[in-house]
């Protein structure tokens, strides 16, 4: 083989094995992203804008609630749909529970996954009841009595 075919083979191998490598890179990140999207925990920064947004989500819902005459009926996710009117779009990459406590309703926020709890709220007050830090269960915790008391 001459010296100018073996330089091409080379170059040939050398590119054959960056595309392989790239190909299986891409094929990790892509997988890992996916897999990560389903668990992922938001950032302080992002637990911040979350809080927000959650509260007046809690506002939104309790003063659905408030506007009913009787108790709603159907599925806890059936009602936040008709309580939240369409103000969910933020908590998209998340999974968004509500809980009724006649009269009043409980969210919670948890990773897509639902493994673990981020924030819950029962818009009783001005501030988010609970921010989860630790890795804790995506299961609701607070109760709220009369007089929108939470414990």
């Amino acid at each position: 083989m001459t010296p100018e075919r073996k330089k091409i083979v080379r170059i040939l191998v050398a590119v054959a094995i960056f595309d392989l490598l790239a190909a299986a890179g891409l094929y990790f990140f892509w997988w890992k992203g996916g897999h990560d999207e389903q668990t992922r925990f938001p950032d302080e920064k992002e637990r911040a804008d979350l809080s927000v947004k959650m509260k007046a989500l809690s506002w939104t819902v309790d003063g659905y609630f408030a506007k009913q005459a009787s108790p709603p009926t159907g599925s806890d996710e059936e009602i936040l749909r008709q309580a939240a009117a369409g103000k969910t779009e933020d908590f998209a990459p998340y999974l968004l529970k509500m809980q009724y406590q006649q009269p009043y309703a409980v969210l919670l926020l948890c990773t897509k996954d639902g493994s673990r709890a981020i924030i819950e709220d029962a818009g009783c007050s001005m501030r988010v009841d609970r921010q989860a830090r630790d890795e804790v269960p995506c299961a609701f915790t607070l109760r709220v009595s009369e007089g929108c008391q939470v414990r």
